[in-house]
């Protein structure tokens, strides 16, 4: 009965392993089980025979027979064995591919695959080959005789590239999301200079920057309304956030150009205006010295020119800094050009003019000087000698006239051609002595 219900052990389990993948038969193989059976029942029968046949001079064969059954029992009850082991494994490996395999272990991240994969082309194929693939390894569970272990392995490689595909993109989705928030941020504060370059007070910077504040504005505005799993849409809103922001960048980067020459203009040419005023302030005190020359005459009417061209010059540039209407930076700055121009253009003949005046006070001063010495001398000599005729007196008298005339003079040279008919009355009158 043991060897019967081995026998069967065996066949069952050889039935049971043929339903296994091949690759599954490591050591033991249907076949192995059944050549252990019947090389079991062939030596069991032999055995049975000398049983009925058995002499006391045969005893010694029967008992290696019942060696031989023991031994082919034991080795197929270790097949068995084996077997079952297979067999345990089998559905341990099974079970463990169907829970692999079921919908719902999958069905989120198919449902996440499905979502987002019309927004990025890799992921558009992966779908199509993670469907295909997927519906075969379902297919695979309904085989006859499947190799589990591949099925585990190929369900786990898909899941894991279909999980690594959803992780990356939507690493890429926060990277872009967040790349987009910092370009918002600096697009806005973008937008802040050019609106208060926009304001600035002297140059018209409004055609520069209004059209660019408003692709910032409109950029800003679309990209809130941005799909969030749509990676292609927000790296197209990304590309095209970073060309305005160059551009915007750029204008900036010109307004502040147009900015610092206005500022460098309107510096020197304050200055070389600083540099008249100084020369007008210097001719005023001239006017002020020569004044018993009739410099308060005729030394304004020097200057008028210039100063006639140095108001207009300051007017000008007064205009331009604070207009009624403002003008573009080129214009602006042209305009400034011309003032500069103009305002150095000024500056070489005033500087020519003061000097002339200079030098003509300084002639007049000396004329005086030594008027005054002939004077002193004619003083003199009329205290040491009579004088019947009272020449000094009559000299004295015409000294005076000319006196009203170099103090009421219109020109330098009226006033010296007084002051030398002056001196060449008392050295005439001085002459004999």
């Amino acid at each position: 009965n043991t060897v019967t219900a081995g026998v069967a052990a065996a066949e069952q389990a050889a039935a049971t392993l043929s339903t296994c993948h091949p690759s599954y038969w490591v050591g033991v193989t249907p076949e192995a089980l059944q050549t252990a059976g019947a090389e079991l029942k062939r030596v069991w029968r032999t055995l049975a025979t000398d049983l009925t046949l058995i002499t006391e001079s045969g005893f010694t064969d029967t008992l290696n027979n019942v060696m031989a059954v023991k031994q082919r029992q034991d080795e197929l009850n270790a097949l068995c064995a084996g077997a079952q082991q297979i067999d345990a494994r089998v559905r341990d490996d099974e079970q463990r591919a169907r829970a692999l395999l079921d919908d719902a272990e999958w069905l989120p991240q198919i449902q996440a695959l499905e979502s987002i994969a019309p927004y990025a082309d890799a992921l558009t194929s992966l779908r199509d080959r993670f469907t295909a693939s997927y519906q075969e390894l379902k297919q695979s569970l309904q085989a006859q005789t499947p190799y589990w272990p591949d099925v585990i392995s190929r369900a786990t490689r898909l899941r894991d590239e279909l999980a690594s595909a959803l992780d990356t993109y939507r690493r890429q989705v926060a990277q872009t999301r967040d790349e987009l928030a910092r370009l918002s941020a600096r697009l806005e504060h973008s937008a802040n200079v050019l609106d208060s370059l926009a304001g600035y007070p002297s140059l018209d910077f409004r055609s520069d920057a209004l059209s660019i504040l408003e692709r910032i504005q409109a950029w800003l505005t679309t990209s809130e309304h941005v799909n969030e799993h749509d990676l292609r849409a927000m790296q197209t809103r990304l590309a095209d956030g970073h060309a305005i922001r160059a551009e915007a960048q750029e204008r900036i980067a010109r307004m502040r150009r147009c900015q610092a020459a206005w500022l460098a203009g309107q510096t020197a040419i304050e200055s070389i205006l600083a540099q008249s005023n100084a020369l007008v302030d210097r001719a005023v005190v001239l006017q002020q010295e020569g004044s018993v020359y009739g410099a308060g005459i005729w030394m304004p009417l020097r200057l008028t020119a210039c100063r006639r061209q140095l108001a207009a010059v300051a007017e000008r540039l007064a205009l331009l800094v604070q207009p009624q209407t403002k003008l573009d930076p080129d214009t602006a700055l042209a305009e400034l050009e011309r003032i500069r121009a103009d305002a150095e253009a000024i500056l070489a003949p005033l500087t020519q003019a003061v000097g002339a005046l200079e030098a003509d006070l300084t002639t007049l001063r000396g004329l005086h000087t030594e008027l005054k010495q002939l004077e002193h001398r004619a003083r003199e000599l009329s205290a040491r000698a009579a004088d019947p005729s009272n020449r000094w007196a009559d000299v004295q008298e015409r000294i005076a006239d000319l006196e009203d005339r170099w103090s009421h003079a219109s020109s330098f040279e009226e006033a010296r051609d007084a002051l030398q008919a002056a001196q060449q009355l008392v050295r005439d009158l001085v002459a004999p002595a």
